[in-house]
Protein backbone atom coordinates (compact mmCIF):
# COMPACT_ATOMS: atom_id res chain seq x y z
CA UNK A 1 0.00 0.00 0.00
CA UNK A 2 3.00 2.09 0.06
CA UNK A 3 3.28 2.28 -3.07
CA UNK A 4 -0.75 3.57 -3.90
CA UNK A 5 -1.19 6.96 -5.40
CA UNK A 6 -3.91 7.42 -3.03
CA UNK A 7 -3.66 7.97 0.86
CA UNK A 8 -4.43 4.81 2.95
CA UNK A 9 -5.96 5.19 6.55
CA UNK A 10 -6.40 2.01 8.61
CA UNK A 11 -8.36 2.05 11.93
CA UNK A 12 -9.52 -0.37 14.45
CA UNK A 13 -13.18 -0.14 15.78
CA UNK A 14 -12.07 2.58 18.27
CA UNK A 15 -11.64 4.61 14.96
CA UNK A 16 -7.84 4.76 16.17
CA UNK A 17 -4.79 4.98 13.69
CA UNK A 18 -3.26 1.34 13.25
CA UNK A 19 -1.57 2.02 9.85
CA UNK A 20 -0.98 5.15 7.48
CA UNK A 21 1.20 4.70 3.97
CA UNK A 22 3.27 7.09 2.86
CA UNK A 23 1.52 9.21 0.83
CA UNK A 24 -0.98 9.67 3.68
CA UNK A 25 1.90 11.35 5.41
CA UNK A 26 3.18 13.16 2.76
CA UNK A 27 -0.60 14.71 2.68
CA UNK A 28 -1.33 14.93 6.01
CA UNK A 29 2.38 16.42 7.34
CA UNK A 30 2.33 13.96 10.17
CA UNK A 31 4.76 11.35 10.05
CA UNK A 32 4.04 7.23 10.70
CA UNK A 33 4.73 7.31 14.19
CA UNK A 34 2.78 10.75 14.92
CA UNK A 35 -0.33 9.18 13.22
CA UNK A 36 -0.27 5.47 15.36
CA UNK A 37 -2.71 5.63 17.89
CA UNK A 38 -4.60 8.98 16.74
CA UNK A 39 -7.98 9.37 16.45
CA UNK A 40 -9.69 9.38 12.63
CA UNK A 41 -11.10 12.83 13.90
CA UNK A 42 -7.75 14.33 14.84
CA UNK A 43 -7.20 14.55 10.58
CA UNK A 44 -10.65 16.27 9.59
CA UNK A 45 -11.23 19.68 10.02
CA UNK A 46 -14.82 20.63 12.26
CA UNK A 47 -17.43 19.79 9.87
CA UNK A 48 -15.98 16.95 7.87
CA UNK A 49 -15.13 15.11 11.38
CA UNK A 50 -18.88 15.29 12.06
CA UNK A 51 -19.62 13.94 9.06
CA UNK A 52 -16.92 10.92 9.39
CA UNK A 53 -18.77 10.32 12.96
CA UNK A 54 -21.99 10.21 11.41
CA UNK A 55 -20.88 7.73 8.59
CA UNK A 56 -19.02 5.15 11.10
CA UNK A 57 -22.37 5.15 14.06
CA UNK A 58 -24.56 4.27 10.96
CA UNK A 59 -23.30 2.72 7.84
CA UNK A 60 -20.07 1.34 9.15
CA UNK A 61 -21.45 -0.56 11.92
CA UNK A 62 -23.96 -2.03 9.40
CA UNK A 63 -20.92 -3.12 7.20
CA UNK A 64 -21.70 -0.44 4.45
CA UNK A 65 -19.39 1.12 2.01
CA UNK A 66 -19.49 4.77 1.84
CA UNK A 67 -18.27 7.59 -0.46
CA UNK A 68 -18.29 11.03 0.34
CA UNK A 69 -15.70 14.44 0.04
CA UNK A 70 -14.43 16.07 3.09
CA UNK A 71 -11.33 18.36 4.40
CA UNK A 72 -8.20 16.83 5.41
CA UNK A 73 -6.67 19.11 8.29
CA UNK A 74 -3.06 19.04 7.80
CA UNK A 75 -0.51 19.23 10.30
CA UNK A 76 0.12 23.09 8.84
CA UNK A 77 -3.34 23.59 9.62
CA UNK A 78 -4.56 23.76 6.04
CA UNK A 79 -7.56 21.96 4.74
CA UNK A 80 -7.28 19.80 1.71
CA UNK A 81 -10.44 18.74 -0.28
CA UNK A 82 -10.60 15.02 -0.53
CA UNK A 83 -13.04 11.91 -1.82
CA UNK A 84 -12.98 9.35 1.15
CA UNK A 85 -14.09 6.49 0.06
CA UNK A 86 -14.56 3.96 3.81
CA UNK A 87 -14.71 0.18 3.84
CA UNK A 88 -15.63 -2.31 7.17
CA UNK A 89 -13.56 -4.23 7.89
CA UNK A 90 -14.35 -7.73 9.51
CA UNK A 91 -12.90 -6.60 12.84
CA UNK A 92 -15.33 -4.10 13.13
CA UNK A 93 -12.50 -1.51 12.17
CA UNK A 94 -12.43 0.83 8.87
CA UNK A 95 -10.16 1.15 5.65
CA UNK A 96 -10.41 4.41 4.02
CA UNK A 97 -9.12 5.22 0.77
CA UNK A 98 -8.83 9.02 0.68
CA UNK A 99 -8.39 10.70 -2.67
CA UNK A 100 -6.73 14.68 -3.19
CA UNK A 101 -8.86 16.49 -5.22
CA UNK A 102 -7.59 20.16 -4.36
CA UNK A 103 -6.41 20.10 -8.46
CA UNK A 104 -10.13 18.95 -9.39
CA UNK A 105 -11.65 21.62 -7.33
CA UNK A 106 -9.36 24.42 -8.70
CA UNK A 107 -10.76 23.28 -12.08
CA UNK A 108 -13.92 23.37 -11.02
CA UNK A 109 -14.14 26.52 -9.41
CA UNK A 110 -12.05 27.88 -12.59
CA UNK A 111 -15.06 26.82 -14.42
CA UNK A 112 -17.63 27.75 -12.49
CA UNK A 113 -16.13 31.21 -12.05
CA UNK A 114 -15.80 31.46 -16.30
CA UNK A 115 -19.48 30.36 -16.64
CA UNK A 116 -20.59 32.64 -13.93
CA UNK A 117 -18.50 35.68 -15.66
CA UNK A 118 -19.94 34.71 -19.59
CA UNK A 119 -23.57 34.96 -18.17
CA UNK A 120 -23.20 38.03 -16.30
CA UNK A 121 -21.12 39.54 -19.28
CA UNK A 122 -22.90 42.63 -21.13
CA UNK A 123 -21.35 41.27 -24.38
CA UNK A 124 -22.87 38.92 -26.41
CA UNK A 125 -20.55 35.49 -25.62
CA UNK A 126 -22.06 32.79 -28.77
CA UNK A 127 -20.42 29.07 -29.39
CA UNK A 128 -21.00 27.34 -32.52
CA UNK A 129 -20.57 24.05 -34.54
CA UNK A 130 -18.45 23.74 -37.11
CA UNK A 131 -21.12 24.33 -39.27
CA UNK A 132 -22.16 27.79 -37.61
CA UNK A 133 -25.33 26.41 -35.33
CA UNK A 134 -25.39 28.18 -32.26
CA UNK A 135 -24.85 26.14 -28.95
CA UNK A 136 -25.31 28.74 -26.64
CA UNK A 137 -25.75 31.75 -25.87
CA UNK A 138 -25.58 33.90 -22.68
CA UNK A 139 -27.30 36.33 -21.48
CA UNK A 140 -25.19 39.26 -22.95
CA UNK A 141 -26.34 37.92 -26.42
CA UNK A 142 -29.90 37.65 -25.04
CA UNK A 143 -29.96 41.39 -23.92
CA UNK A 144 -28.06 42.53 -27.87
CA UNK A 145 -30.17 40.17 -30.14
CA UNK A 146 -33.15 39.76 -28.14
CA UNK A 147 -33.72 36.43 -28.68
CA UNK A 148 -34.23 33.68 -25.57
CA UNK A 149 -31.40 30.53 -25.18
CA UNK A 150 -34.24 28.34 -26.03
CA UNK A 151 -35.29 30.12 -28.93
CA UNK A 152 -32.10 30.42 -30.93
CA UNK A 153 -30.17 27.49 -30.00
CA UNK A 154 -29.23 25.18 -32.81
CA UNK A 155 -30.34 27.86 -35.18
CA UNK A 156 -27.82 29.30 -37.84
CA UNK A 157 -25.78 32.08 -37.41
CA UNK A 158 -26.78 34.49 -40.45
CA UNK A 159 -30.08 35.13 -38.13
CA UNK A 160 -28.01 37.69 -36.75
CA UNK A 161 -25.74 38.65 -39.02
CA UNK A 162 -26.05 39.50 -42.84
CA UNK A 163 -24.69 37.33 -45.17
CA UNK A 164 -21.42 39.36 -46.32
CA UNK A 165 -20.48 39.96 -42.86
CA UNK A 166 -20.95 35.75 -42.35
CA UNK A 167 -19.12 35.48 -45.33
CA UNK A 168 -16.43 37.02 -44.32
CA UNK A 169 -16.26 35.49 -40.95
CA UNK A 170 -16.36 32.04 -43.05
CA UNK A 171 -13.45 32.91 -44.56
CA UNK A 172 -11.06 34.43 -42.37
CA UNK A 173 -11.63 33.33 -39.27
CA UNK A 174 -8.26 33.27 -37.56
CA UNK A 175 -7.82 37.24 -38.57
CA UNK A 176 -10.72 38.60 -36.87
CA UNK A 177 -10.39 40.70 -33.98
CA UNK A 178 -13.26 43.86 -33.17
CA UNK A 179 -14.15 43.38 -36.41
CA UNK A 180 -16.62 45.90 -37.20
CA UNK A 181 -20.28 44.21 -38.55
CA UNK A 182 -23.94 45.36 -38.82
CA UNK A 183 -25.69 43.14 -36.30
CA UNK A 184 -29.63 42.53 -36.37
CA UNK A 185 -32.05 42.21 -33.79
CA UNK A 186 -35.16 40.14 -33.23
CA UNK A 187 -37.09 42.87 -33.86
CA UNK A 188 -34.96 43.49 -36.96
CA UNK A 189 -33.70 47.07 -36.36
CA UNK A 190 -29.82 46.68 -37.18
CA UNK A 191 -27.11 47.42 -35.07
CA UNK A 192 -23.40 48.42 -34.80
CA UNK A 193 -21.39 45.55 -34.09
CA UNK A 194 -17.70 44.64 -33.14
CA UNK A 195 -16.91 41.44 -33.33
CA UNK A 196 -14.44 39.04 -32.21
CA UNK A 197 -14.28 34.83 -33.86
CA UNK A 198 -11.60 32.41 -32.32
CA UNK A 199 -11.89 28.69 -33.88
CA UNK A 200 -10.99 25.46 -32.22
CA UNK A 201 -11.40 21.93 -32.77
CA UNK A 202 -14.94 21.23 -34.41
CA UNK A 203 -16.19 24.48 -32.86
CA UNK A 204 -15.60 27.91 -32.65
CA UNK A 205 -16.83 31.13 -30.44
CA UNK A 206 -17.98 34.48 -31.05
CA UNK A 207 -18.01 37.54 -28.66
CA UNK A 208 -19.95 40.63 -30.07
CA UNK A 209 -20.53 44.18 -29.01
CA UNK A 210 -23.22 46.43 -29.73
CA UNK A 211 -21.59 49.76 -29.98
CA UNK A 212 -24.46 51.47 -31.62
CA UNK A 213 -25.09 54.13 -28.72
CA UNK A 214 -21.14 55.14 -28.97
CA UNK A 215 -21.32 55.51 -32.87
CA UNK A 216 -24.39 57.72 -31.97
CA UNK A 217 -22.33 59.34 -29.26
CA UNK A 218 -19.40 59.61 -31.71
CA UNK A 219 -21.80 61.29 -34.51
CA UNK A 220 -23.42 63.88 -32.00
CA UNK A 221 -19.91 64.75 -30.93
CA UNK A 222 -18.60 65.19 -34.26
CA UNK A 223 -21.56 67.46 -35.28
CA UNK A 224 -21.10 69.39 -31.89
CA UNK A 225 -17.43 70.26 -32.71
CA UNK A 226 -17.99 70.62 -36.53
CA UNK A 227 -20.89 73.75 -35.20
CA UNK A 228 -18.42 74.73 -32.52
CA UNK A 229 -15.40 75.13 -35.01
CA UNK A 230 -18.21 76.92 -37.36
CA UNK A 231 -18.76 79.28 -34.67
CA UNK A 232 -15.04 79.92 -33.86
CA UNK A 233 -14.63 80.77 -37.50
CA UNK A 234 -17.95 83.24 -37.67
CA UNK A 235 -16.73 84.63 -34.55
CA UNK A 236 -13.15 84.92 -36.16
CA UNK A 237 -14.82 86.83 -39.17
CA UNK A 238 -16.83 88.87 -36.90
CA UNK A 239 -13.57 89.98 -35.31
CA UNK A 240 -11.52 90.73 -38.37
CA UNK A 241 -15.19 92.96 -39.33
CA UNK A 242 -14.40 94.90 -36.11
CA UNK A 243 -10.74 95.43 -36.38
CA UNK A 244 -11.08 96.37 -39.35
CA UNK A 245 -13.72 98.86 -38.85
CA UNK A 246 -11.53 100.14 -36.13
CA UNK A 247 -9.10 100.77 -38.37
CA UNK A 248 -10.76 102.25 -40.33
CA UNK A 249 -12.14 104.86 -37.76
CA UNK A 250 -8.69 105.16 -36.97
CA UNK A 251 -7.75 106.35 -39.95
CA UNK A 252 -10.89 108.44 -40.61
CA UNK A 253 -9.73 109.96 -37.53
CA UNK A 254 -6.33 110.42 -37.52
CA UNK A 255 -5.18 110.12 -41.37
CA UNK A 256 -1.81 109.11 -42.97
CA UNK A 257 1.52 110.43 -43.06
CA UNK A 258 0.25 111.80 -46.58
CA UNK A 259 -3.31 113.16 -45.28
CA UNK A 260 -4.95 112.79 -48.45
CA UNK A 261 -7.82 110.71 -48.89
CA UNK A 262 -6.43 109.45 -52.26
CA UNK A 263 -3.05 108.45 -51.21
CA UNK A 264 -1.21 105.32 -51.95
CA UNK A 265 -1.34 104.50 -48.27
CA UNK A 266 -4.75 104.51 -48.40
CA UNK A 267 -5.33 102.55 -51.10
CA UNK A 268 -2.93 99.78 -49.78
CA UNK A 269 -4.96 100.11 -46.71
CA UNK A 270 -8.07 100.24 -48.02
CA UNK A 271 -7.30 96.78 -50.38
CA UNK A 272 -5.42 95.31 -47.21
CA UNK A 273 -8.64 95.47 -45.12
CA UNK A 274 -11.25 94.37 -48.56
CA UNK A 275 -8.42 90.99 -48.83
CA UNK A 276 -8.84 90.71 -44.65
CA UNK A 277 -12.61 90.83 -44.10
CA UNK A 278 -13.44 88.55 -46.98
CA UNK A 279 -10.57 86.23 -47.11
CA UNK A 280 -9.07 86.78 -50.58
CA UNK A 281 -5.68 85.95 -51.96
CA UNK A 282 -4.97 88.99 -53.26
CA UNK A 283 -6.30 92.36 -54.32
CA UNK A 284 -6.53 95.58 -56.49
CA UNK A 285 -7.68 98.74 -56.33
CA UNK A 286 -8.72 100.65 -59.40
CA UNK A 287 -9.41 104.92 -59.51
CA UNK A 288 -12.01 104.97 -62.45
CA UNK A 289 -10.94 107.46 -64.84
CA UNK A 290 -13.17 109.30 -67.41
CA UNK A 291 -11.48 110.87 -70.53
CA UNK A 292 -14.65 112.15 -72.31
CA UNK A 293 -16.70 110.72 -75.18
CA UNK A 294 -13.67 110.23 -77.68
CA UNK A 295 -11.75 108.58 -75.53
CA UNK A 296 -14.35 106.60 -73.00
CA UNK A 297 -13.19 106.00 -69.47
CA UNK A 298 -10.74 103.38 -67.77
CA UNK A 299 -10.17 101.93 -64.41
CA UNK A 300 -5.60 103.00 -63.19
CA UNK A 301 -4.50 100.82 -60.43
CA UNK A 302 -3.61 102.38 -57.41
CA UNK A 303 -3.09 99.71 -55.33
CA UNK A 304 -2.39 95.95 -55.52
CA UNK A 305 -2.22 93.25 -52.30
CA UNK A 306 -1.37 89.59 -52.22
CA UNK A 307 -1.47 87.22 -54.25
CA UNK A 308 -2.43 88.62 -58.10
CA UNK A 309 -2.33 87.33 -61.57
CA UNK A 310 0.43 88.80 -63.75
CA UNK A 311 -2.07 89.56 -66.24
CA UNK A 312 -4.45 91.34 -63.45
CA UNK A 313 -1.56 94.28 -63.08
CA UNK A 314 -1.70 96.60 -65.96
CA UNK A 315 -1.52 100.17 -64.92
CA UNK A 316 -4.86 101.21 -67.44
CA UNK A 317 -7.68 98.74 -68.60
CA UNK A 318 -10.54 100.01 -70.04
CA UNK A 319 -13.92 100.30 -68.26
CA UNK A 320 -16.13 99.43 -70.42
CA UNK A 321 -14.84 95.92 -70.78
CA UNK A 322 -14.45 95.39 -67.17
CA UNK A 323 -16.66 92.94 -64.78
CA UNK A 324 -16.59 96.91 -62.76
CA UNK A 325 -18.93 97.99 -65.53
CA UNK A 326 -21.58 95.46 -64.60
CA UNK A 327 -20.85 96.36 -60.84
CA UNK A 328 -21.23 100.04 -61.26
CA UNK A 329 -24.50 99.45 -63.71
CA UNK A 330 -26.22 96.95 -61.10
CA UNK A 331 -24.64 98.98 -57.72
CA UNK A 332 -23.48 95.78 -56.00
CA UNK A 333 -20.34 93.31 -55.71
CA UNK A 334 -20.16 90.97 -58.83
CA UNK A 335 -18.22 87.48 -59.72
CA UNK A 336 -16.50 86.57 -62.68
CA UNK A 337 -18.57 83.08 -62.47
CA UNK A 338 -21.50 85.45 -63.23
CA UNK A 339 -20.25 86.50 -67.44
CA UNK A 340 -18.07 83.81 -68.90
CA UNK A 341 -17.14 86.67 -71.20
CA UNK A 342 -15.27 88.15 -68.33
CA UNK A 343 -11.37 86.78 -67.28
CA UNK A 344 -12.07 84.56 -64.46
CA UNK A 345 -8.42 85.23 -63.44
CA UNK A 346 -11.03 87.90 -61.14
CA UNK A 347 -13.32 86.32 -58.94
CA UNK A 348 -15.21 89.28 -57.92
CA UNK A 349 -15.39 93.15 -58.20
CA UNK A 350 -16.75 95.51 -55.48
CA UNK A 351 -17.66 99.22 -56.47
CA UNK A 352 -17.05 102.66 -54.87
CA UNK A 353 -19.56 105.13 -54.74
CA UNK A 354 -19.74 108.29 -53.86
CA UNK A 355 -23.92 109.17 -53.44
CA UNK A 356 -24.26 107.96 -57.19
CA UNK A 357 -20.58 108.59 -58.19
CA UNK A 358 -18.56 105.77 -59.38
CA UNK A 359 -15.76 106.55 -57.82
CA UNK A 360 -13.33 103.35 -57.70
CA UNK A 361 -13.55 99.38 -58.04
CA UNK A 362 -11.88 96.58 -55.38
CA UNK A 363 -10.91 93.64 -57.55
CA UNK A 364 -10.59 90.48 -55.14
CA UNK A 365 -9.02 87.42 -56.14
CA UNK A 366 -9.91 83.80 -54.14
CA UNK A 367 -8.10 81.04 -54.78
CA UNK A 368 -11.46 78.85 -54.18
CA UNK A 369 -14.01 81.09 -55.26
CA UNK A 370 -16.00 83.68 -54.51
CA UNK A 371 -18.73 82.20 -52.05
CA UNK A 372 -19.45 85.16 -49.85
CA UNK A 373 -22.60 86.52 -49.08
CA UNK A 374 -22.25 88.66 -46.57
CA UNK A 375 -22.93 92.71 -47.10
CA UNK A 376 -20.04 93.36 -44.72
CA UNK A 377 -17.89 94.40 -47.48
CA UNK A 378 -20.58 96.38 -49.07
CA UNK A 379 -20.64 98.64 -45.95
CA UNK A 380 -17.34 99.04 -45.58
CA UNK A 381 -17.00 100.11 -49.01
CA UNK A 382 -19.86 102.83 -48.53
CA UNK A 383 -17.63 104.12 -45.87
CA UNK A 384 -14.65 104.42 -48.24
CA UNK A 385 -16.58 106.07 -50.54
CA UNK A 386 -17.38 108.76 -47.89
CA UNK A 387 -13.41 109.07 -47.00
CA UNK A 388 -12.50 109.40 -50.61
CA UNK A 389 -15.45 112.04 -51.32
CA UNK A 390 -14.06 114.23 -48.37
Amino acid sequence: MDTMAEAVWMGDAQERTRYVNHKFCSLTGYSLEESLGQESYVFWDHESSERVKYVNSHDRKNGISSSYEGNVLAKDGRKIPVLLSGTPLPDGGTIGIITDISELKKQKNMADFLQSALAKSHDAVITLDQDLHILSWNQGAKDIFGYDAQEITGRLLDLIFGPKDLQMIVKNPLRLNMLEVKGFHKKRHEMDITLSFSQGDGFSMVIARDVSPQKRFEQELSAKNEKIELERQNLAEVQKKIDAMMDFLSVMSHGFANDSSMSSDFFEFLGNTAMSITAANGCIVRLFRDHGKKKGASLELVSCVGTVPVLEKQNLISFDQSLAKKAFDERRIVSSSENSLIRQEVIAVAPIFSGDRFLASVHLYCEHGWTSKDTFLEKFLVMAGMRMRD
